[in-house]
């Protein structure tokens, strides 16, 4: 009689090892599979805030461009005032031209009291900081709007491969 206990057999042996292995195995994909989706998932959702954020700083500098190129066309009416003769016009009253009185007329856009700045090089070096700082802005966003734009467009793309 044989006794059942001790019945080892090299190829049983084997094939129940390669059973445990194929299953340990098996649960180390899934669970890499498991963790490869989750970092997909984690890197779409940072891509997509990325994105958004470019698309708000964008916003942002338009806006702000919409304020730096009003300030640099005030700069330009300085500058138009400060070359002309004097901010004052000058018309000649009806009576005809050898009884002219000429009647001085301030410019509208300037109070009486503050035509003087207009001559006043301290002013209009000011003047010429303002619009030179705000030059450099729009040039710089001019040349830096594009990339942003050429971000967002490869961020599309890769966002368009992730779930």
């Amino acid at each position: 009689m044989r006794n059942n206990k001790h019945n080892f057999t090299w190829p049983r042996a084997l094939i129940e090892l390669l059973i445990v292995a194929a299953g340990v195995l098996l649960a180390l994909a899934s669970d890499q599979w498991l963790e490869s989706r989750k970092d997909r998932a984690e890197e779409a959702l940072l891509l997509r805030s990325v994105r958004t954020e470019i698309k708000n700083i964008l916003k942002d500098m338009d806006t702000e461009m919409v304020f730096r190129q009003a300030m640099l066309e005030n700069a330009n009416q300085v500058y138009a005032l400060a070359a002309a003769e004097t901010a004052m016009t000058m018309t000649v009253r009806p009576g005809g031209l050898d009884q002219a009185e000429p009647e001085l007329r301030y410019h509208p856009k300037i109070p009486r009291n503050h035509t003087e700045l207009l001559n006043d090089s301290e002013f209009l070096g000011v003047v010429t900081g303002v619009a030179a700082s705000q030059i450099n802005v729009v040039v710089a966003y001019e040349d830096i709007r594009p990339e942003f734009e050429r971000v967002i467009g490869l961020l599309d793309v890769e966002l368009g491969d992730l779930p």
